[in-house]
């Protein structure tokens, strides 16, 4: 079990609603005549932002995670699988995180994580 693989910490299972978008990095230029050309920022201008949802976690759930949260929000590399769609492990930094309280004792964590090469 790695200190930084998010899916060794025992939080269950991420939300059926956490997604993956990717964000395409391009130079664009436009034209006095209207043209525009674009070209890609750099050989890797995909990235995936991973959105990763856990759901109505108990108390002592919420404190592990606000404490790994906290850990590794300071640039540190940690690892996931992209569980909303290929399921491959790929390394990830934590971009943001936000928790809601969603009932009297539980509570929803939301969090980006941004790929990182």
């Amino acid at each position: 079990m790695a200190a930084n693989d998010l899916d060794d910490q025992g939080f269950g299972n991420p939300s059926p609603s956490s997604n993956v978008t990717t964000q395409i990095r391009l130079f664009e230029t436009e034209f006095s005549d209207g043209y525009t050309q674009r070209v890609p920022d750099g050989v890797d201008n995909l990235r995936r932002i991973y959105t990763v949802i856990y759901e109505n976690l108990d108390v002592a759930t919420s404190n592990a995670v606000r404490t790994w949260l906290t850990t590794y929000s300071q640039g540190e590399t940690v690892v996931a699988n992209t569980h909303a769609t290929d399921n491959v492990e790929r390394n990830w930094y934590i971009r943001d995180w936000d928790e809601q309280l969603t009932g009297p004792i539980t509570r929803t964590f939301t969090i980006t994580l941004v790929e990182d090469r």
